[in-house]
């Protein structure tokens, strides 16, 4: 055998070992791969206070809608999916298959009326243009809260995907905060000084001047932790309610008692926030159908951010709005209901009892929440 042929041979055998590599390596990196995605829901209200235990459990008719956006790193929509939940509690889980490359995945948490995605009469929030990361955008819908069904978790997670599976775990993030909304002495017939006229209220409601409800991905703020602007959508309303009431409604069932104290919990955007209370009523022995009506001074501002709680009082008998950030609260672990809420009295201290009254300067009056 000649030189020249076992020359040829080596190098023509290297030539398609080299080919073989080649082609291996380059199906390895084309080859899809998993992404398992696990978004933790304990996170979104944990810390929040509560006045009575189970107050932000959602009722029968609600669930907790979980949604991931997947874009590549053109910024294009890969792939949705979606999942539900009974509460903020627990984990969803999301696997996609997916090739090789960078990758940013949004996760929401919302509410729902309904049983499951496909199937519910209300939603909180509404996902607009989700068909390219930097055209993303979250819209409020026109819908009161009184539990903070209002509140809205998002999070940006970019990731890359090489040549072996990927594991994410997220602690969903609310980039709402949370109001606690308190109507004092609400069975308060103001006496009128100069005529002794007495004003019989027959509603309460608390304003204010603009809606935060909009929520857009901003590309320039991507390697921020929290990449998102929050604006307002013009609207011909000159004040937008945050919640309103009648004081009749508020006897126990057999009239033997009045809550002369109720209270709400809201979620709202961040952004600069100023309320009033307002109330409509009848002067006692005067005309039945004359009505008359009055606010109170404006309250304080203050600028709400993401995460925080917020307090806000209607005395009705000071005829006072006043709106100041909540005390830190500590979190407790349940068995059954992992991360909850410890109620906590108003000035912070931790609750023995589980059903916690709101410590007035006298005895208080029954406390209930509005809904």
């Amino acid at each position: 055998m000649s030189k020249k042929f076992i020359l040829y041979t080596c190098l023509l055998s290297s030539f398609l070992l080299l080919q073989t590599s080649c082609r291996r390596h380059g199906e390895d990196y084309n080859t899809p791969r998993d992404v398992d995605i696990t978004v933790s829901l304990n996170s979104v209200l944990s810390h929040f206070q509560v006045i009575n235990t189970g107050d932000f459990s959602l009722t029968e008719d609600y669930r907790v809608r979980v949604q991931a956006f997947l874009y590549n790193i053109d910024g294009d929509l890969v792939d949705i999916q979606e999942a539900i939940a009974r509460q903020f509690m627990g984990s969803i889980r999301f696997l996609f298959t997916v090739p090789s490359g960078d990758y940013t995945v949004i996760t929401t948490a919302d509410v729902i009326k309904g049983t499951s995605a496909d199937n519910y009469s209300l939603a909180y929030w509404e996902y607009r243009r989700t068909e390219k990361l930097e055209t993303f955008s979250v819209y409020g819908q026109d819908a009161v809260d009184y539990m903070g069904e209002r509140t809205l978790a998002l999070n940006t997670t970019d990731f890359t995907v090489d040549r072996q599976n990927t594991a994410i775990r997220i602690s969903a993030s609310p980039i709402t905060a949370m109001i606690s909304l308190y109507f004092y002495d609400i069975f308060y017939w103001d006496t009128n000084k100069y005529n002794d006229e007495i004003q019989l209220f027959y509603y309460f409601d608390v304003t204010y001047p603009n809606d935060y409800n909009k929520v857009s991905y901003s590309s320039a703020l991507a390697d921020r932790e929290n990449p998102w602007l929050i604006s307002e959508i013009p609207s011909d309303s000159e004040y937008f309610i945050l919640n309103s009431i009648h004081p009749d409604d508020f006897w126990d069932e057999d009239a033997s008692k009045k809550y002369d104290n109720v209270y709400s919990f809201h979620a709202v955007l961040p952004g600069t926030y100023q309320f009033k209370g307002y109330g409509e009523y009848k002067i006692e022995g005067g005309n039945p159908d004359e009505w008359f009506s009055d606010e109170t001074e404006p309250s304080n501002t203050v600028r709400v951010v993401s995460g925080n709680q917020y307090n806000l009082d209607f005395d009705v008998k000071a005829w006072t709005t006043t709106f100041s950030l909540a005390k830190t609260q500590t979190t407790t672990r349940s068995a059954e209901n992992g991360l909850q809420s410890t109620p906590l009295r108003r000035d912070g201290q931790q609750s023995a009892s589980r059903s916690v009254k709101l410590h007035r300067e006298s005895q208080p009056s029954p406390i209930r929440r509005i809904r």
